[in-house]
């Protein structure tokens, strides 16, 4: 029996807003019931040029130092995760320290570098990472408000030192802080 062969998967690739993709995501995307096929259709994509490696599993259609290194934190973290921490604490001048990792909350704790980038994975409950709470959710990538950041922080760590504690934004996590982590 003999199949007809969707020879448009670079189109159907190309259409799309997302540049990460995961091994299952090309499945879905392209309609192959066969892994074998995926497998083969995907290395000789990379072979071209069309598909860039990122890590194991994970592709990019367009290079990986073209990426936004928060899109691929939260790519590499995996689903609903977010940047967040020492990341948005210190863009919003919350804390002093200069950061050069990207901190994602994701399911797995783990600290890589990809693409040139650092990236940390802090795990974070699936009760609290599906609390969308004062996360801002984006086309790429998600980020956390700098409330909930330091509601993040203080969750992994009471004692986390805030440099600008005259900020109103503290005042706002400790409420943040109360509604989310704080309860039973």
């Amino acid at each position: 029996m003999s199949t007809k062969r969707n020879t448009n998967y670079q189109q159907i690739l190309l259409q799309q807003s997302r540049r990460l993709f995961r091994t299952n995501d090309l499945q879905l995307l392209w309609g192959v019931q066969n892994r074998h096929n995926l497998r083969v259709t995907i290395k000789r994509y990379l072979d071209r040029g069309i598909l860039h490696a990122v890590q194991r599993g994970l592709y990019a259609s367009v290079p990986p130092a073209q990426l936004d290194p928060f899109e691929l934190a939260c790519a590499v973290a995996g689903p609903y995760a977010y940047v967040s921490a020492e990341t948005v604490m210190a863009r919003a001048g919350l804390i002093m320290q200069l950061t050069e990792a990207v901190t994602v909350f994701g399911v797995k704790a783990k600290e890589l570098e990809v693409a040139g980038q650092r990236v940390i994975c802090r795990y974070l409950h699936p009760r609290f990472l599906l609390d969308r709470r004062h996360i801002q959710e984006g086309e790429r990538y998600a980020l956390a408000s700098p409330a909930r950041a330091v509601a993040d922080a203080w969750h992994l760590r009471l004692d986390y030192y805030i440099d600008n504690q005259l900020s109103p934004t503290v005042k706002e996590a400790e409420a943040l802080y109360q509604e989310i982590y704080a309860r039973p």
